[in-house]
């Protein structure tokens, strides 16, 4: 599983890897940390609705891991993976499930899982969002990486920079919506 998690972070996997993880995951009854992990490297080379399902475990185990900083942290993450997967698939109501369980977990001492779900959020708001909710979601975005930043959490701000580069700046809009946010100045 690993090594499959390394390449998933580097490249899209084929069908039959993707099948030996989602049963892998599919198998688990309780996620332990090692097992979230998996997940989260893992999450964006699922379908949305295996991404539905895994966030429906999650929600539903959610009492019991909530009051863990390091599993809150984790599904945060997993959450907004899975969230950003499903907006470039066109999935809004799945998209909009990954964030309610971000929302869920977000915790007030937690400055990372607070900061995540904006980012998330607003890259949503430029999918799904309209005229000014648009602009004010890559505003979202960097404000996001400048906190980040600010704060002294360089690996963070570079981390979400490349999110941002990834699934903004080098992102293929449709037409309609590289028009409308004026994809040449962002």
């Amino acid at each position: 599983m690993i090594a499959l998690c390394a390449k998933a972070r580097l490249e899209k996997l084929p069908e039959n890897e993707v099948v030996e993880l989602s049963s892998f995951i599919l198998g688990i009854e309780i996620f332990s940390f090692y097992e979230l992990l998996i997940l989260s490297d893992t999450i964006e080379q699922f379908s949305s609705e295996m991404i539905k399902a895994i966030i429906q475990d999650l929600s539903h185990h959610h009492q019991r891991l909530a009051n863990r900083t390091r599993y809150r942290k984790i599904i945060c993450q997993i959450a907004c993976r899975g969230a950003l997967t499903c907006i470039q698939e066109g999935k809004e109501k799945e998209a909009q499930e990954c964030l309610a369980l971000v929302k869920a977990y977000c915790h007030e001492k937690d400055a990372y899982s607070r900061l995540i779900y904006p980012f998330t959020k607003g890259y949503y708001c430029i999918f799904y969002g309209q005229g000014e909710e648009r602009l004010l979601g890559i505003e979202s975005m960097k404000k996001v990486i400048e906190i980040f930043d600010w704060e002294g959490s360089i690996n963070l701000a570079k981390t979400y920079q490349k999110l941002y580069d990834k699934y903004v700046k080098n992102y293929n809009f449709p037409q309609w919506l590289s028009d409308i946010l004026g994809k040449d100045s962002i």
